[in-house]
């Protein structure tokens, strides 16, 4: 029988992640199992430790995890989740919380990155199904429908 403990839901506070969050708990009351809301911040550190005016780049670090976290309890409205950030690819990063955390179930919206940016980097998404060790749900917005080459709209 599948068993699941712990759900991982991604999240990059896009309607679809907010969606994969609704998918994730219910199935977590179905289960049983506990929710770990996971935002990655996507940081990048240059050659120096300060950027723009001489701005600290560990203080906007700082300010942008406590935003975060703020925006994942909101998220959890009151639920019990682990809330949790980390810093780097967000891919890589979800993959380390599930090997770490001993994650039964990732689920996650379809969309994140959008246009130019998903063309460059790639779906966090695509790249989570084609390498996570445990199984990945993904989440599509609903109001979007496929449609067979061969349909024809009149």
């Amino acid at each position: 029988m599948v068993a699941f403990n712990n759900i991982l839901v991604p999240t990059d506070f896009s309607d679809y992640a907010s969606l994969a969050v609704e998918y994730g708990a219910s199935l977590a009351e179905k289960y049983g199992a506990q929710v770990h809301l996971l935002h990655v911040l996507e940081t990048h550190y240059s050659a120096t430790p300060t950027f723009a005016a001489g701005l600290a780049l560990t203080s906007q670090v700082k300010e942008s995890q406590e935003a975060a976290e703020k925006m994942l309890r909101d998220l959890a409205a009151g639920r019990p989740m682990v809330c949790k950030t980390a810093e780097g690819s967000a891919f890589l990063e979800i993959l380390r919380y599930a090997e770490n955390q001993e994650i039964d179930l990732i689920v996650m919206g379809t969309h994140g990155r959008t246009g130019l940016e998903h063309v460059l980097i790639g779906s966090v998404a695509e790249r989570i199904v084609r390498k996570s060790s445990c199984p990945v749900m993904t989440i599509r917005d609903p109001r979007h429908r496929f449609v067979m080459p061969f349909d024809k709209v009149q």
